[in-house]
């Protein structure tokens, strides 16, 4: 998958890199163990959880 060459080369380069990802951390690590421990990283990786709900329930239109 690309995306694991990209994360595993900005990795290595120690380059910054934003990805917002929907998954629990056991649902990385069953995808690829090898980007789970990079994003496991804490020297390197800083978290951010988005605690906020969906704002598309609050867009929905009436139905006719």
């Amino acid at each position: 998958i690309v995306i694991k060459r990209i994360l595993d080369q900005r990795w290595q380069a120690r380059l910054p890199t934003a990805l917002a990802i929907t998954v629990t951390p056991d649902e990385v690590e069953a995808l690829s163990p090898r980007i789970a421990s990079r994003l496991a990283d804490r020297s390197l990786v800083r978290s951010v959880v988005l605690a906020g709900g969906d704002y598309r329930q609050r867009l929905e239109r009436p139905k006719e």
